[in-house]
């Protein structure tokens, strides 16, 4: 399952060098959204770390696989009824595979993650 298309739509994508920042809305009517948690959904973080691979390959055009999670911080929780717009900040060292993201909502880092991607 696709996480991009299941459970956002794209709504701008700014890239600049290894650097990628883009804005998410989430589709309200998805079942992942329906199943967690009923009447009261919020975006699992699994989907938050899926969500970043499949954005570097959306818009680097380059296909990669997940090597190496180092750190990820949830720091607060998306929801999707609250948070219409959610922002990924990607930085991708393509020497070492290095990326770090931040993902921000309603102006508030809720997310922070450090992990290893290989191009495949």
């Amino acid at each position: 399952m696709k996480v991009l298309q299941t459970l956002f739509s794209i709504s701008a994508v700014q890239a600049i060098d290894d650097n990628y920042i883009v804005r998410l809305c989430p589709k309200l009517d998805s079942i992942i959204y329906k199943a967690h948690f009923p009447g009261a959904p919020i975006t699992p973080g699994a989907c938050l770390v899926m969500a970043v691979g499949e954005l570097i390959e959306y818009v680097s055009g380059r296909k990669v696989l997940l090597k190496n999670l180092k750190n990820v911080k949830f720091l607060s929780m998306v929801v999707p009824d609250v948070d219409s717009e959610i922002l990924f900040d990607i930085h991708v060292d393509w020497l070492t595979g290095k990326t770090r993201v931040e993902v921000v909502s309603s102006g508030i880092i809720r997310a922070k993650m450090s992990m290893t991607y290989a191009e495949v």
